[in-house]
């Protein structure tokens, strides 16, 4: 596995606990889409920012903030269980511009 696919899957773990820590599920749809789009930002990054952990917290930390966007969007739906598409549309958009992502 190379470190494009480590800081992948340690983003997804970091999103997936972010939402338990909400109390959500995320279903099969979001999480692909939630996974393309952080695969694209960690695409963006160069050989040395991928080794970078400054770059490793930012990600992380715009990661959270992202999910906590999906969260409150849900909850002002009134949605109690799962985080779906369109809290992830939304978080998107108020989300960028955010390294690497956006």
């Amino acid at each position: 596995m190379d470190r494009s696919e480590e800081l992948i899957d340690s983003l997804m773990e970091t999103a997936q606990q972010r939402v338990s820590y909400h109390n959500y599920l995320i279903n099969e749809e979001v999480e692909e889409e939630l996974k393309n789009f952080i695969t694209s930002g960690i695409k963006r990054l160069s050989q040395s920012q991928l080794r970078d952990t400054a770059t490793l917290r930012i990600a992380t930390r715009n990661i959270n903030d992202l999910v906590d966007l999906m969260y409150r969007n849900s909850r002002s739906r009134r949605l109690n269980e799962t985080l779906d598409v369109s809290s992830l549309n939304y978080a998107m958009r108020a989300f960028c511009p955010r390294f690497p992502f956006c």
